[in-house]
């Protein structure tokens, strides 16, 4: 998948979020009809989670790097903030070559917020990958953590088997649908640390490879 696909998927959740007011240039949003190309989409009222309007909802889709929300909640809500997570080589050796990374490397140390910025910002999948074994000891682990997760949340038309959002190989079994996206995206933007991250335009790490500093951008 490239980067720019993985950006409209994570502005088409946070569509999901429009309240019930004015929507579409003053059109009544409960009979608007918009002319989406999205395979399925749904919008709620953020408050209430009342469905707005919607075409598919509950179709089988990829979630793609939406994902990383519910990787970024599950973190967050384990782990604290300030937490000083190690850079391993053994998980930046099993990322997957086609995923978009932030370039960490092995032995250098970030806190999870830091790493946080870099994936919700630049959806990095090493920052997932790293993220997860730190919280749990294992991507494996964390993944169980984010299923447990997401069935709390409710969304029970839903499974993930990593935390970057992978979806493009053969084998794949990570599915969800718009209306459990948009209940992911619901629960997670009252997330204090979530919604700030999200409303930035770049992130810059500063202890980066060689004391350099590099700016990552949405």
């Amino acid at each position: 998948m490239t980067k720019i696909k993985k950006i409209i998927s994570l502005f088409l959740a946070l569509i999901m979020l429009m309240s019930s007011g004015v929507f579409i240039g003053g059109v009544d949003a409960a009979t608007a009809k918009p002319k989406v190309s999205a395979h399925a989409y749904v919008v709620i009222d953020a408050n209430s989670g009342e469905v707005i309007i919607s075409q598919n909802r509950n179709k089988r889709i990829y979630p793609a790097s939406t994902t990383k929300l519910l990787t970024a909640i599950v973190a967050i809500e384990n782990c604290s903030l300030s937490q000083k997570i190690k850079v391993k080589q053994s998980i930046l050796d099993n990322i997957d070559e086609d995923t978009t990374v932030a370039g960490l490397k092995a032995g250098y140390t970030y806190t999870l917020e830091e790493l946080l910025n870099m994936l919700l910002i630049y959806s990095a999948g090493d920052a997932a990958d790293i993220i997860a074994d730190a919280v749990a000891g294992s991507v494996e682990e964390f993944v169980d953590m984010m299923n447990k997760k997401a069935k709390e949340i409710g969304m029970n038309s839903s499974y993930f088997d990593n935390p970057v959002g992978m979806d493009w190989h053969k084998d794949a079994n990570i599915y969800s649908t718009a209306s459990d996206i948009a209940k992911l995206t619901r629960y997670t933007m009252t997330n204090d640390t979530i919604r700030k991250i999200v409303a930035k335009p770049s992130y810059t790490i500063k202890n980066n490879e060689k004391g350099k500093l590099k700016t990552l951008y949405a």
